[in-house]
């Protein structure tokens, strides 16, 4: 039991910070340049290059994965684990 419970926690965290990008990328648009937009858009950003797994049967190569975090996806993040407590 627990071990899905954890499961559905990662889940949501990654809706969370899926949702928080996405605000993130619609306030880039919307939002006028200056002190405050720098504040919440601006991103760390973490490359990990080429995986490979290889299968015998299929090889598969995933990448360059991009992880880009911001403010924003963290708010995003929070919210989504907020609901989820709330509701369940």
């Amino acid at each position: 039991m627990h071990r899905k419970r954890l499961s559905v926690y990662v889940i949501i965290l990654i809706i969370g910070m899926l949702i928080g990008g996405y605000m993130g990328e619609i306030l880039a648009t919307v939002m006028p340049d200056g002190v405050a937009k720098d504040f919440f858009l601006t991103s760390i950003v973490g490359n990990f290059g080429p995986v490979s797994i290889n299968l015998l049967i299929i090889a598969l190569t995933l990448g360059p994965l991009v992880l880009k975090i911001n403010l924003v996806a963290i708010l995003g993040l929070f919210i989504a684990v907020y609901l989820f407590r709330s509701f369940i």
